[in-house]
């Protein structure tokens, strides 16, 4: 679209497009990954008592990865449309438009297992912990706690680590794409 110097409402209908839509998605995706897995979380973990914090993760971090989940797909779904060539050469890898993709799709993995698996497992342990904390009146890190609240433990640490890791995998993933994005953008269009 060429440069308006007056704005009408043609003008403005023509700002709505598929690579606009393309680049807001991103940017919306982008910052929600970022703000939620690296500063709010922490912000909530450094004020809250940690049950309310593990409340609140347990609430605020399936938003995020359905966020995630649901943008990556419309994005990997928009990327393959506008770059056919990424179904013919989707067995190499290392072709630019299919590096993309294969990110796009990663990021969906990453934030599709978090919500479908890993949190549902990690809440319920998580849970679990708070109750048998209630119940025995002693926090799990209180010396001389029950095998089972020291089993459970493990078990949310090791949920905990897999979130983590799969949340980092999500958060290169999208990282990679937007560096793209800012160096190439979306190039060619099969729209245009």
């Amino acid at each position: 679209m060429p440069h308006a110097e007056y704005l009408s409402f043609s003008t403005i209908r023509g700002l709505c497009t598929l690579d606009a839509l393309y680049k807001l998605t991103f940017a919306f995706v982008f910052g929600a990954t970022l703000w939620v897995t690296f500063i709010a979380g922490f912000i909530a973990l450094a004020t809250l008592p940690r049950r309310q914090f593990g409340s609140l993760q347990a609430r605020t971090t399936p938003v995020l990865f359905k966020i995630c989940t649901v943008s990556s797909v419309s994005l990997l779904a928009i990327w393959v449309w506008k770059h056919p060539e990424v179904l013919e050469r989707a067995s190499e890898p290392t072709h630019s438009e299919v590096a993309q993709a294969y990110a796009l799709a990663a990021s969906a993995v990453f934030s599709g297992f978090n919500l479908t698996y890993v949190l549902p497992n990690s809440r319920r342990v998580m849970f679990a912990r708070h109750k048998l904390e209630r119940e025995e009146r002693k926090s799990y890190t209180d010396p001389g706690v029950s095998p089972r609240m020291k089993d459970l433990s493990k078990q949310f640490a090791m949920w905990h680590t897999i979130n983590s890791l799969a949340s980092i995998g999500l958060v290169v993933c999208i990282l990679f794409h937007g560096l793209w994005l800012s160096n190439f953008g979306l190039g060619p269009s099969a729209s245009n």
